[in-house]
């Protein structure tokens, strides 16, 4: 999304990431669409908690720091939305880029997404496959080889 780096310098990875992955979610011939349906549909984070279950974090740290992140992830969305639908009515057409949506992409990408040291810069990056083995207690190692040019595990 050209015009949005352009417009907002210093959007984050993460951010772009997660629109990117809204786009192919919404293509029918999404070359991913098989791995992308593995995907949770919902999370299990304080982002997604009733307000019944936020009532049970009050007087905590985390009641006050889950109410500020969805104030931001709501504020993130309003701008992002009417951004993308008047520059990307395509993909993004009006009223389509939901709260809902927005929040689970952005929590696929938390969960799922890899920091690759380049040797040209640091990205965020969703690798097919590797995400689904990121978790557990297995000595594991990640990291992307710049000479081969490939990630290894």
């Amino acid at each position: 999304f050209p015009k949005l780096v352009e417009a907002y310098p210093d959007v984050n990875d993460q951010l772009v990431l997660a629109l990117m992955l809204l786009r192919e979610r919404r293509a029918a011939s999404s070359p991913y669409r098989a791995w992308m349906d593995s995907f949770p549909r919902t999370f299990s984070t304080p982002l997604y908690f009733s307000e019944s279950e936020m009532s049970e974090l009050k007087g905590s740290s985390l009641h006050a720091l889950t109410r500020t992140r969805l104030e931001q992830l709501k504020k993130t969305h309003e701008i992002v939305s009417t951004f993308m639908h008047a520059n990307y009515s395509e993909v993004f057409p009006d009223e389509s880029l939901s709260l809902e949506d927005f929040k689970w992409a952005i929590s696929v990408v938390a969960a799922r997404s890899f920091t690759l040291n380049l040797v040209d810069g640091t990205i965020i990056a969703l690798i097919p496959g590797v995400d689904a083995i990121n978790h557990g207690n297995v000595d594991t190692e990640f990291r992307f080889d710049n000479e081969t040019n490939s990630f290894v595990v």
